[in-house]
């Protein structure tokens, strides 16, 4: 069986999207590392896989996958992605992406909105293993049982934060639109920015606003790469 997918990225933070609602097709864990390989396959940071909605309030489902075959429960980049795909193939401007625990609203018009929903502090939501403050561990540090994504931020003004990314399961990335999330709110709560800044990664700027309502807003592009079919002897060599 032959595969087909769309590669779109946000900011450089790139993805291998397949529409498991036209073929029912899921990929393993090897089959997804071999995919995202960028010498074997097709290369990517993560494999979205969009099925059928679990709530009927949302209008599809998206599976997030690492590039080492592990699994993803956010990612503010491919939503946006998923949203303009979505929209382009007859969505309303404003729906629902329903993806692991969260039901995110999605607008698409002159730009490309996605609700991410309140911002999750306690260290029992991130989470760690026991309570305390974060310090300068990283991805597979004891403390973060699940890993951890690590965002290296330099303030240049209130309204103006610089991060480098590290993304588990993926490496170092162009962009990270949950990491954005979380540099945002991060800042807002030591005083250091104001609740609507520009978030600058390696791939460009990204918008992001902190709400009163405890909601973060993220805005930005999201851009076709190509389109193609995975070969079945791909598929193969990975199983």
């Amino acid at each position: 069986m032959r595969v087909p997918f769309i590669k779109m990225h946000g900011l450089g933070n790139d993805f291998v999207i397949l529409d498991a609602r036209k073929n029912g097709f899921r990929p393993a864990p090897a089959q997804i590392r071999r995919i995202a390989d960028r010498r074997h396959g097709v290369g990517c940071d993560q494999l979205i896989l969009l099925e059928k909605p679990r709530n009927p309030q949302a209008r599809l489902y998206m599976g997030i996958f690492n590039a080492d075959g592990s699994v993803s429960g956010a990612c503010g980049n491919a939503t946006r992605c998923v949203a303009l795909l979505e929209k382009e193939s007859g969505a309303p401007e404003k729906f629902f992406i329903e993806s692991d625990g969260a039901m995110l609203a999605a607008e698409v018009g002159k730009s490309i909105s996605i609700d991410m929903g309140p911002a999750r502090t306690g260290w029992k939501d991130i989470p760690l293993k026991a309570a305390g403050d974060l310090g300068a561990q990283i991805e597979t540090d004891p403390l973060f049982p699940e890993r951890t994504n690590v965002e290296f931020v330099s303030v240049k003004d209130r309204h103006t934060l610089r991060m480098r990314v590290w993304e588990r399961g993926a490496g170092i990335t162009q962009a990270c639109g949950s990491g954005a999330c979380a540099v945002l709110v991060a800042a807002v709560r030591r005083d250091l920015a104001e609740r609507k800044a520009t978030v600058i990664a390696d791939g460009g700027a990204l918008s992001v606003t902190w709400l009163e309502n405890d909601h973060v807003l993220l805005e930005g592009p999201a851009s076709y790469s190509f389109a193609g079919e995975i070969s079945e002897q791909l598929l193969k060599d990975s199983a």
